[in-house]
């Protein structure tokens, strides 16, 4: 059914243009490798975003156990999700196809898409389920479904739903794959969209430039061709690693056998690692798009005290030797608008810097909301060794090649980018035993500033 549409702020981000096939991962639900890996190579050599997206939906279909499946893309700007392709999706509601919309925050597949986690319904008629969850089981004539969200470069592309004709919980191989095979397909999207609007930039650009002078040009050309060389990068190391991440989780289930005490040790090593090169290339995203001017916001409104939550879970020390501690107002708070995902990467950085400083204590974390300045403060304080004046006016330095060129931008400088485009200030004020980083915010962007408008 269709419904009303309300105005969405969402811009993409960017990718590179070939990604490498990675191997699935190793599992016991039959015909899944091949499958997996006939999606793997037509991602690869398929330009066509729609017969991507048909043929996965075929390929992986079958070996899903599953009686139907749809795949649903995010409708424009809207709030909507719009259905794309399917496999055995009932002959009774095929002529409603192209009507179909869900709308995001609704239903399972709208809260996977709102929430950006994976959505599973073991029994939609339980006498506890919604009606609305029930009444969609009688239409599909299903009990169960799987709703997994496509994501790709951090940008909601669209859900894929898997019905199932039996009640009950998936195994933990069946679930593994699907959840491989969504990950997969968010990249291959993300990877095929970037494609088609570099192809119109750059036709645009032709037509809008062919009276520019061959210097402009030639300049503009080795721009484009050290960004696309960054997301090349970036692009390359994340597809495997997105892999590598998966096989470690479905390792650490135990679901093949048991793991010995020196075996789960060393495992645990390994995800670590894996994560911290997963942060370092989300780094190096960060900082290749602002250097190119092409950071992509989202804005919208969230309690201040969520970023913080966020950033604590993804920056704290794994190996517990720093403790991270929230100091956050018990009473409510007014919502401020600005991009959430961004004011949680910012916090994520400075505490790792904080906690780097760090030999023994505690970081803490603290947000204030000033009404009457109308600015929000997140603050990241840490007993570590103060940096004295020269350390704190180089702080904010882009780091530069022996040849004099512009190089990697230090965590601080991306923090600080990012910052002036949410309409705020990043300072770092030291004194002896004791460090801290400001990160001053508006409650509400002025007009005019980045895209808030």
């Amino acid at each position: 059914m269709t419904v009303p549409a309300r105005p969405r702020r969402r811009l993409g981000a960017r990718l590179a243009t070939t990604p490498v096939p990675l191997p699935p991962p190793a599992t016991s639900v039959p015909g899944a490798f091949v499958a997996l890996t006939d999606v793997l190579h037509a991602a690869h050599a398929v330009s066509d975003v729609a017969a991507v997206q048909q043929f996965a939906l075929e390929r992986i279909g079958p070996v899903s156990g599953a009686r139907c499946a749809a795949l649903y893309l995010v409708d424009g700007e809207s709030e909507l999700l719009r259905l794309s392709a399917t496999w055995e999706w009932p002959e009774a509601q095929r002529p409603w196809l192209d009507a179909m919309r869900v709308r995001i925050g609704f239903g399972p597949t709208g809260e996977a898409a709102a929430e950006r986690r994976a959505i599973e319904v073991p029994d939609l008629r339980a006498p506890e389920m919604p009606d609305e969850w029930r009444d969609l089981s009688a239409e599909l004539d299903v009990h169960a479904l799987l709703a997994l969200p496509i994501v790709g470069a951090q940008q909601l592309l669209g859900v894929l739903t898997f019905y199932f004709a039996a009640p009950g919980a998936l195994a933990p191989d069946q679930r593994h794959v699907l959840r491989f095979a969504a990950e997969q397909l968010g990249l291959a999207l993300a990877k095929l969209r970037a494609e088609e609007a570099r192809r119109r930039a750059e036709a645009a650009q032709a037509e809008s430039d062919i009276d520019a002078g061959r210097a402009e040009a030639v300049a503009a050309a080795a721009q484009r061709g050290r960004d696309d060389f960054l997301s090349q990068v970036t692009y390359d190391l994340r597809t495997p690693l997105a892999g590598l991440l998966s096989n470690l989780s479905l390792l650490a289930t135990e679901s093949s056998g048991q793991l010995t005490v020196a075996q789960r040790g060393e495992l645990a090593a390994a995800q670590d690692a894996a994560e911290r090169l997963r942060q370092a290339l989300e780094s190096l995203f960060d900082a290749a798009s602002l250097q190119a001017g092409d950071v992509q916001l989202v804005w919208e409104d969230f309690d201040p005290r969520a970023p913080v939550r966020e950033a604590i879970r993804e920056g704290a020390p794994a190996d517990g030797h720093v403790r991270v501690e929230a100091e956050l107002p018990v009473l409510a708070v007014p919502p401020m608008r600005s991009d959430r995902r961004t004011v949680a990467r910012i916090l994520v950085n400075l505490i790792r810097e904080a906690c780097a400083r760090t030999l023994d204590g505690a970081v803490r974390v603290s947000v204030d909301v000033d009404a009457p300045s109308a600015r929000v403060r997140f603050r990241v304080r840490d007993a570590g060794v103060a940096a004295d004046a020269a350390a704190q006016a180089t702080a904010f330095d882009v780091l530069r090649r022996p040849d004099g060129a512009v190089g990697t931008m230090t965590p601080l400088a991306r923090g600080r980018d990012l910052a002036r485009l949410l309409g705020g200030t990043l300072e770092l004020h030291s004194v002896v035993g004791m460090s801290e980083a400001v990160l001053d915010l508006p409650i509400v962007p002025l007009a005019g500033n980045g895209t808030a408008g």
